[in-house]
């Protein structure tokens, strides 16, 4: 059975390429020996490297930190290799996720086999392609935001941030 993921592109392929490391973020053949590469099928290298790394436990603090589960809509900046959205999913009443990534094959291939093998529900999610200086949701709809590993990468750090403003459902936090 064959799932169909929904994609939304937020970003033309021209300005993609034009974007500063886009040939970086986008080669495929280079990531082929990192441990998120799951197209072989193996996951344990995928839960090692975010065991040793901690980036599961530190979001698993940060979740706990909030002191309330998630709820509503929320997008993954950055989204990588998609690890996080099936924990952001089952954080709480977490109605639908965006998935936001400018890495193609991360986004269109890594990520779609990685929510297939944690079995998260397409219905649930959307994979956009695109860029977090500009996100293409409307004013008022977004519950909760969350960026691993990515922020450090932003070379107009305040533009990031003020692509969110606006963005935010009352009573958001």
């Amino acid at each position: 059975m064959s799932v169909t993921w929904t994609v939304e592109h937020w970003l033309a392929p021209d300005e993609a390429a034009a974007i500063e490391y886009a040939g970086y973020w986008n080669d495929a053949g280079a990531e082929r020996d990192k441990p998120w590469w799951v197209l072989d099928g193996d996951f344990a290298k995928l839960e090692a490297y975010l065991d040793q790394t901690g980036l599961r436990g530190d979001l698993d603090h940060c979740l706990a930190a909030l002191g309330r589960p998630l709820r509503g809509q929320g997008i993954d900046l950055a989204a990588g290799t998609l690890w996080a959205a099936p924990v952001l999913l089952d954080a709480g009443a977490v109605e639908h996720l965006y998935c936001l990534e400018y890495s193609r094959h991360r986004l269109l291939e890594i990520g779609p086999t990685v929510l297939a093998h944690y079995a998260v529900d397409p219905q649930r999610v959307v994979l956009a392609f695109g860029s977090f200086y500009d996100l293409q949701v409307p004013d008022g709809t977004l519950d909760f935001a969350f960026l691993s590993q990515a922020f450090h990468h932003a070379d107009r750090p305040a533009t990031c941030s003020a692509s969110c403003t606006g963005r935010w459902h009352r009573g958001a936090s």
